[in-house]
Protein backbone atom coordinates (compact mmCIF):
# COMPACT_ATOMS: atom_id res chain seq x y z
CA UNK A 1 0.00 0.00 0.00
CA UNK A 2 2.53 2.33 1.09
CA UNK A 3 4.18 1.77 -2.45
CA UNK A 4 0.86 2.11 -3.81
CA UNK A 5 1.15 5.91 -2.84
CA UNK A 6 4.69 6.90 -3.04
CA UNK A 7 4.01 5.87 -6.95
CA UNK A 8 0.99 7.90 -6.84
CA UNK A 9 2.96 10.94 -5.13
CA UNK A 10 6.15 10.23 -7.64
CA UNK A 11 3.58 10.82 -10.75
CA UNK A 12 1.99 13.65 -9.73
CA UNK A 13 4.91 15.76 -8.39
CA UNK A 14 6.54 14.69 -11.78
CA UNK A 15 3.56 15.57 -13.80
CA UNK A 16 3.51 19.20 -11.90
CA UNK A 17 7.42 19.27 -12.59
CA UNK A 18 6.68 18.87 -16.58
CA UNK A 19 3.78 21.31 -16.71
CA UNK A 20 6.46 24.09 -14.83
CA UNK A 21 8.96 23.25 -17.08
CA UNK A 22 6.47 23.80 -20.29
CA UNK A 23 5.88 27.01 -18.58
CA UNK A 24 8.58 28.78 -18.18
CA UNK A 25 10.28 27.68 -21.30
CA UNK A 26 6.73 28.84 -23.43
CA UNK A 27 7.25 32.47 -21.17
CA UNK A 28 8.75 33.97 -23.80
CA UNK A 29 7.21 33.12 -26.74
CA UNK A 30 4.01 33.72 -24.69
CA UNK A 31 4.59 37.28 -24.00
CA UNK A 32 5.47 37.79 -27.50
CA UNK A 33 2.11 36.43 -28.77
CA UNK A 34 0.44 38.77 -25.96
CA UNK A 35 2.04 41.77 -27.28
CA UNK A 36 0.81 40.75 -30.93
CA UNK A 37 -2.59 39.72 -30.28
CA UNK A 38 -4.03 42.42 -28.23
CA UNK A 39 -2.22 45.25 -30.11
CA UNK A 40 -0.57 46.54 -27.87
CA UNK A 41 0.88 50.24 -28.23
CA UNK A 42 4.08 50.51 -28.70
CA UNK A 43 5.62 51.06 -25.40
CA UNK A 44 4.14 48.53 -23.78
CA UNK A 45 5.70 45.92 -26.08
CA UNK A 46 8.74 47.63 -25.58
CA UNK A 47 8.19 46.68 -22.05
CA UNK A 48 7.01 43.09 -22.61
CA UNK A 49 10.72 42.87 -24.81
CA UNK A 50 12.44 43.36 -22.23
CA UNK A 51 11.19 41.88 -19.56
CA UNK A 52 11.62 39.16 -22.17
CA UNK A 53 15.27 39.82 -22.45
CA UNK A 54 15.33 40.08 -18.29
CA UNK A 55 14.01 36.64 -18.03
CA UNK A 56 16.36 34.78 -20.76
CA UNK A 57 18.98 36.38 -18.33
CA UNK A 58 17.51 36.41 -15.13
CA UNK A 59 19.49 32.73 -14.07
CA UNK A 60 22.76 33.95 -15.43
CA UNK A 61 22.50 37.28 -13.44
CA UNK A 62 21.43 34.81 -10.23
CA UNK A 63 24.93 33.29 -10.40
CA UNK A 64 26.96 36.40 -10.95
CA UNK A 65 25.24 37.46 -7.70
CA UNK A 66 25.24 34.13 -5.97
CA UNK A 67 29.63 33.86 -7.08
CA UNK A 68 29.61 37.37 -5.99
CA UNK A 69 28.84 36.51 -2.28
CA UNK A 70 30.61 33.64 -2.41
CA UNK A 71 33.75 35.96 -2.79
CA UNK A 72 32.90 38.72 -0.62
CA UNK A 73 32.12 36.07 2.75
CA UNK A 74 35.54 33.54 1.81
CA UNK A 75 32.60 30.64 1.21
CA UNK A 76 34.34 27.86 -0.44
CA UNK A 77 32.38 24.80 -2.64
CA UNK A 78 32.58 21.49 -1.41
CA UNK A 79 31.15 19.25 -4.25
CA UNK A 80 27.92 20.55 -4.84
CA UNK A 81 27.40 22.94 -1.80
CA UNK A 82 28.72 26.42 -0.34
CA UNK A 83 29.90 27.03 2.93
CA UNK A 84 30.47 29.90 4.61
CA UNK A 85 32.73 30.15 7.77
CA UNK A 86 31.38 33.44 8.91
CA UNK A 87 28.00 32.86 8.42
CA UNK A 88 26.70 29.12 8.07
CA UNK A 89 23.08 30.04 6.96
CA UNK A 90 24.50 31.87 3.63
CA UNK A 91 25.66 28.26 2.18
CA UNK A 92 22.50 26.96 1.46
CA UNK A 93 21.10 30.18 -0.14
CA UNK A 94 24.60 30.57 -2.49
CA UNK A 95 24.43 27.00 -3.51
CA UNK A 96 20.64 27.37 -4.67
CA UNK A 97 21.72 30.46 -6.53
CA UNK A 98 24.38 28.61 -8.45
CA UNK A 99 23.04 25.55 -9.00
CA UNK A 100 19.60 27.87 -10.49
CA UNK A 101 22.08 30.08 -12.01
CA UNK A 102 24.17 26.84 -13.71
CA UNK A 103 20.77 25.15 -14.90
CA UNK A 104 18.28 27.53 -15.24
CA UNK A 105 19.57 29.07 -18.41
CA UNK A 106 18.90 25.95 -20.39
CA UNK A 107 15.15 26.54 -19.94
CA UNK A 108 15.13 30.60 -19.70
CA UNK A 109 17.80 31.80 -22.50
CA UNK A 110 15.77 29.79 -25.78
CA UNK A 111 13.07 31.09 -23.98
CA UNK A 112 14.09 34.66 -23.87
CA UNK A 113 15.24 34.03 -27.95
CA UNK A 114 12.08 32.59 -29.16
CA UNK A 115 10.10 35.53 -27.11
CA UNK A 116 12.73 37.94 -28.81
CA UNK A 117 12.12 36.68 -32.58
CA UNK A 118 8.29 36.88 -31.93
CA UNK A 119 8.54 40.25 -30.98
CA UNK A 120 10.69 41.22 -34.05
CA UNK A 121 8.11 39.83 -35.75
CA UNK A 122 5.68 41.18 -34.37
CA UNK A 123 7.07 44.72 -35.02
CA UNK A 124 7.72 44.28 -38.62
CA UNK A 125 4.09 42.54 -39.04
CA UNK A 126 2.82 46.17 -37.10
CA UNK A 127 5.04 48.41 -39.67
CA UNK A 128 3.69 46.57 -42.35
CA UNK A 129 -0.09 46.65 -41.18
CA UNK A 130 1.01 50.89 -40.62
CA UNK A 131 2.40 51.67 -44.36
Amino acid sequence: MVNFLSNIIYTILSTLFSILTLALFLLGPILAVFASRYSLPIHWRLLLLVICILYGLLPLLLLWVGNSLAEHFNCHSEALTYTCPTNPRLGGLISTMVFIGNWGPLITIPSGVLGVIGFIISFVLMLLRNK
